[in-house]
């Protein structure tokens, strides 16, 4: 199945990533509902009117990893069907099935599209709202799912919903979500020794007349058992080397539990609070070790937000 578009058609898409796996739709459509974790879950997408179709993911344990196509075979099997012709983005899978039109209903039809990639060790499922005007119907299947894809994490994992993305390096895994209308927030997890949060905060100005970039600082978007030890502070202004719309600040501090356990498994934290004037945007990175924080990995992450939009 062929997918060609014009420069505008893009223009008016978003993307929308998530647990290994990635699409584009159109802009005035939005993730509904979030359920789940990277390993398994659902995303319900729609717009304000009612939900357009839902994405359902699942990691398969070791044993079901050779058995994708039994799994997709047996999917399609459970809406009774056998799988049609030329299901959409089978070229990005190791296998995939589908089938559209069925009705479910007096005067009402759906789709159902499942795939699984072994090199993602991801299986995926797509269930099209039956209730649908056939013309929106038509427009999933025209222009969102040939544009599915699942991706391995071997070099960083991609988030992106509201229009906001983030990739956050190999090996964290996300453990933490804070999900609000201009303040999206996601805390990765490494070894159980190292923490990456990253945040969007929109309009940036309008935050930034809220709170500085001190006090945006210090408001942690998750609970947090340790505190930052205040003599250990350290905060300089900091600007971008080449990208002089990216300005803010940079601190450095040291946090522990709290008494009696101080001295238990203190933390090295590096942060950055940076006004995006280009897009108008507040971005916020923590990284905390039990090592020595590198500047790079909180650069590399301000860098990359957005760089899928």
């Amino acid at each position: 199945m062929t997918n060609n578009k014009t420069d505008a058609e893009t223009r008016s898409q978003s993307l929308l990533a998530w647990a290994g796996w990635k699409l584009l739709m159109p802009s005035e459509w939005q993730p509904l509902k979030l359920e789940g974790n990277p390993e398994k879950g659902q995303i319900i997408v729609g717009d304000s009117t009612c939900a357009m179709f839902v994405v359902k993911w699942e990691r398969p344990g070791r044993r079901a990893r050779s058995d994708g196509e039994k799994w997709v075979a047996q999917r399609l099997k459970k809406h009774g069907v056998l799988p049609q012709d030329n299901p959409p983005a089978a070229d990005r899978f190791t296998s995939c099935g589908w089938v559209n039109g069925l009705q479910t209903e007096e005067g009402k039809e759906t789709a159902y599209w499942y795939a699984y990639s072994e090199e993602a060790n991801l299986v995926l499922g797509v269930n099209v709202n039956g209730v649908l005007p056939n013309h929106i119907r038509k427009k999933i299947i025209r222009d969102v799912l040939p544009t599915i894809e699942a991706f391995s994490p071997e070099e960083y994992s991609l988030w992106s919903m509201y229009d906001v993305s983030f990739r956050a390096p190999a090996g964290y895994e996300l453990s933490q979500r804070h999900l609000f209308s201009g303040d999206i927030a996601l805390e990765f997890a490494k070894n159980k020794t190292d923490t990456l949060m990253m945040r969007q905060v929109y309009p940036g100005d309008l935050a930034l007349s809220r709170k500085d970039h001190e006090k945006w600082l210090r408001s942690y978007p998750f609970k947090e058992h340790r505190r930052v030890r205040r003599d250990s502070v350290r905060i300089q202004r900091w600007q971008h080397s080449s990208r002089s719309e990216l300005s803010g600040i940079q601190k450095t501090a040291w946090k522990r539990l709290s008494p009696p356990l101080g001295w238990c498994a203190p933390r090295k934290t590096r942060a950055f609070s940076v006004h995006d004037s280009e897009r108008n945007r507040l971005l916020v990175v923590e990284h905390m070790s039990k090592n020595e924080c590198d500047s790079t990995v909180c650069v590399n992450a301000l860098e990359m937000m957005n760089s899928e939009n």
